[in-house]
């Protein structure tokens, strides 16, 4: 009787900002140092990110929101990576260290991030590895997380028609912590908005969420988390 073998779990690895720095310094100075230090366990990830990215250059140029649309698209394949995935260390505690991310975006994938943010190179860093909430790779796997539908489909439908600052007023706005079923109920109701400007109504809804949390806790509203969201919806109604 054969017995198949489980995958070799690749373990998280991590990376401090002062490590991720030193090494993008390397690779502008040497065209051949970014290959030389690739994690080769982590080949199958690299791929996956390259292979997306670059075929999301393509499907999306000259779209106004190209940016936009190619960030979501990653987004969607790394979150469906991950899950289909088990051989690599990963849940929400891996998720939330900016330290797996940082490894990723400078052993893993550094040729994608560069070519990602090579319009402001020099002042990527934010993005790359020095603010949390920034660190571009992190902040697209919370953003589809925090807005997940149940599948990718549903996810992208609701996604579709917001910006990339979107993605920034969700992400950053912690707090004390992201309530899921309320982030992704919030992202819904605004999205069956009819309106150009989501991004912007997004935020608003956003700004008096973080005001109403600190007296109410949308499951004990009357009605629940839904209707919670509808409650916030028609203040900021109230203001337009």
């Amino acid at each position: 009787m054969t017995v198949s073998k489980e995958p070799r779990m690749i373990k998280a690895r991590t990376m401090t900002r002062t490590q991720s720095e030193q090494h993008f310094v390397n690779y502008e100075s040497s065209p051949t140092y970014e290959a030389s230090v690739r994690d080769q366990n982590y080949h199958k990830l690299h791929y996956a990110i390259h292979k997306s990215y670059y075929a999301s250059t393509e499907k999306f140029k000259g779209l106004g929101n190209m940016k936009y649309l190619r960030d979501l698209e990653l987004g969607l394949n790394l979150y469906e990576f991950y899950k289909n995935n088990s051989e690599f260390e990963f849940n929400i505690r891996t998720a939330s260290n900016p330290e797996y991310w940082i490894f990723i975006h400078t052993l893993v994938s550094s040729n994608v991030v560069r070519d990602r943010w090579q319009d402001n190179w020099e002042n990527s860093h934010t993005h790359v590895y020095s603010q949390v909430n920034r660190i571009w790779l992190m902040s697209l796997w919370w953003y589809i997380h925090l807005s997940w539908q149940g599948d990718r489909e549903s996810t992208y439908d609701v996604l579709k028609d917001f910006t990339t600052d979107t993605i920034l007023n969700l992400v950053e706005r912690t707090g004390d912590g992201y309530d899921v079923e309320l982030t992704r109920e919030i992202i819904l109701q605004v999205s069956k908005k009819s309106m150009k400007n989501k991004t912007n109504y997004f935020r608003r809804v956003m700004v008096l969420n973080t005001s109403y949390l600190k007296t109410l806790t949308p499951q004990l509203f009357n009605g629940g988390v839904e209707s919670y969201v509808l409650f916030l919806i028609e203040k900021v109604e109230e203001t337009l």
